[in-house]
Parts: C-alpha cells; sequence; structure tokens
C-alpha cells in the first residue's frame, strides 16, 4: 500500500509541477523575502524562478516577494488550500530542500483527502511512516 501510494504522489507531482518540481497545486500563497546581494539567497531566488515558471500548474495561488536591504536570512512564507500556514528561513537550505518542504505538506494533504474519499480516517490508520517513508526504528518495525 505503502509504494503505491508514494508511486501516486510521484507521478501526480510531475505532472502537476511542471517548472522543476516546484510545488503549487495545494498552495493559495507564496511569499518570498530576501536581499539582491546576499549569496545566502541564491536558493530563494531559485525558487522564485521556478514558482514563477509553474504559475500555470496553479493560477489562482498568489505569488509575491520583497526584496530586502537589510542582512535579514532569506524568508519563504507558504498558505495552502486548507489554511495551513508554514514560514521559514532559507539561509542554510538549497532550492531543492526548499520544494521538498513544501512538497511534503501538500502530498500529506492530497492522501489525508485520498483517504477520505474512500472513506477512512488517516489519523487512525498513522500513515506518517508510509506518507514520509519513514519508520520508527532501524529494523523497520513501527
Amino acid at each position: 500500500f505503502g509504494s503505491a501510494l508514494r508511486a501516486h504522489q510521484s507521478i501526480r507531482a510531475r505532472r502537476d509541477d511542471p517548472a522543476g518540481g516546484m510545488p503549487l497545486r495545494q498552495l493559495t500563497r507564496v511569499r518570498i523575502q530576501f536581499a539582491a546581494s546576499d549569496q545566502r539567497s541564491a536558493a530563494v531566488r531559485e525558487f522564485l524562478k521556478r514558482c514563477q515558471a509553474a504559475r500555470e500548474s496553479n493560477p489562482e495561488c498568489v505569488l509575491e516577494h520583497r526584496v530586502r536591504s537589510d542582512d535579514a536570512p532569506p524568508v519563504v512564507a507558504v498558505e495552502y488550500v486548507n489554511g495551513f500556514k508554514d514560514q521559514f528561513n532559507c539561509h542554510k537550505m538549497n532550492v531543492e530542500q526548499i520544494a521538498q518542504r513544501i512538497r511534503d505538506v501538500a502530498n500529506g494533504m492530497e492522501t489525508t483527502e485520498l483517504l477520505k474519499q474512500a472513506g477512512l480516517d488517516s489519523a487512525a490508520l498513522d500513515l506518517k511512516g508510509f506518507v514520509r517513508g519513514k519508520t520508527d526504528d532501524a529494523d523497520g518495525k513501527r
């Protein structure tokens, strides 16, 4: 069941996120703040470019960016269709790590919705290990 679910998510991610795997499908707003000349901002600048390229996958998603003149670290703030908000500093992240953080939440939301449509309660099933591919111990036991 877990491998089939991950395969479905992978196929869905490639289909819905055409610009380098940018996950816009579950988002309502993306806010990006960075200092243009700060070396720590390279990943968020690339992330912004990929989000702009992926706009067709979700035209309702509001994409905002602010170029700052201070020395604060680059920040990404994301709002999801279910109301969940996530804001994080990106000064030690690469563009793939930024995208993966967002993709993990979006995939979890999609999984929960699919289970709900199937009449299953995702909380009762405790699928955290299956969704993220992790288990509680080294032997793979839960």
